[in-house]
Parts: structure tokens; C-alpha cells; sequence
């Protein structure tokens, strides 16, 4: 059975692709490489900075993490450093993305409230991360409007990809 769970999938690769693309799921069979792929709005400090209301509303989010594993930590990067990954596995290859989707402030706001330790919240404080939300996305620092009598805007994300390849 082939999917997609906690940002990971089997996948095996087509020798003439580049990483523009070439990877497919494997259905079946055995399987010769494996795929991390991670989407994030914002992995790394340096790319907080691609807009102020994002750094914003992550500072905003983060202070309920409370413990929770994030990507951004790089706790996942531990697997590729364990005797069994060694054994089996090549040195992993990375490639990043820089890109943005199109967003609106009810995009925003459900993207917030969709994270673990935010959905978790008593309503009240739940309601305070909504509204502070609006608020950053209304004062919109450094935002980029794709639309603005629609509302629309540049959310802007970076995708990592790590390839591992069987020995």
C-alpha cells in the first residue's frame, strides 16, 4: 500500500528525471528509494523574513507549542545519522523551493487554527489567536497583494525535499 503520512512516502525514481520531477509513488514491489517531502510556510529564521506578517503570526502560534515536535527544529534530520539509515541508505540529497500561494485572511486564519497545539485551545484563548491573527493580516507588513479588492495575497512558502537512495 502506497501513501502520504507525516510528510512521508515511498517513491522510486526514474533514472533520466532531474528534481524538477521524474518521482512516483511505488505501489509495489521493492522499494529502492524513499522520499521526505516537508511543505512549510516557513522553515528556517532567514525565510520568516521573506514577510513580517508571517514571522508574526508564527510568534503569535508558537508560544502554545508546549513541547511539540516542529519541523523547523530539525529533530527529523536525527534518522539520517542512525547506523541503520548508514548501512542502507546513501548520504541524503536535499532541494528547496521557494514559492507562494495564494492567500486571503480566512486562509490564513484556518491555516493557524488547523495546527495540533493551537486547535487544542479553550475557546477563548482560540478566539484571541483568531483576532490577533486578523489583525497582523489587516496591517499586512510586507505583504504582497495579488488582488487586493478580492483580498488576495502571496502566502509565501518553502517546500524541502530530501532524497535518500538504497545502497
Amino acid at each position: 500500500m502506497s501513501r502520504l503520512w507525516q510528510g512521508m512516502c515511498r517513491v522510486r525514481s526514474d533514472p533520466k528525471a532531474e528534481w524538477s520531477g521524474g518521482f512516483y509513488l511505488e505501489l509495489g514491489g521493492q522499494v529502492t528509494t524513499f522520499l521526505l517531502y516537508v511543505s512549510c510556510y516557513c522553515l528556517y529564521q532567514t525565510f520568516r523574513d521573506a514577510a513580517g506578517w508571517v514571522a508574526q503570526i508564527r510568534d503569535r502560534i508558537e508560544i502554545h507549542e508546549a513541547g511539540t515536535p516542529q519541523f523547523r527544529l530539525g529533530l527529523w534530520r536525527q534518522a539520517f545519522s542512525t547506523e541503520a539509515y548508514n548501512s542502507n541508505f546513501k548520504p541524503p540529497e536535499e532541494k528547496e523551493w521557494v514559492y507562494h500561494v495564494d492567500a486571503s485572511e480566512e486562509i490564513c486564519v484556518n491555516r493557524a487554527l488547523s495546527k495540533s497545539y493551537i486547535s487544542i485551545l479553550p475557546p477563548d484563548e482560540k478566539e484571541s489567536v483568531t483576532e490577533d491573527i486578523k489583525a497582523i493580516v489587516s496591517r499586512g507588513d510586507g505583504k504582497v497583494w495579488i488582488d487586493r479588492s478580492k483580498g488576495v495575497f502571496e502566502y509565501p512558502y518553502k517546500t524541502l525535499v530530501v532524497l535518500s537512495r538504497k545502497k
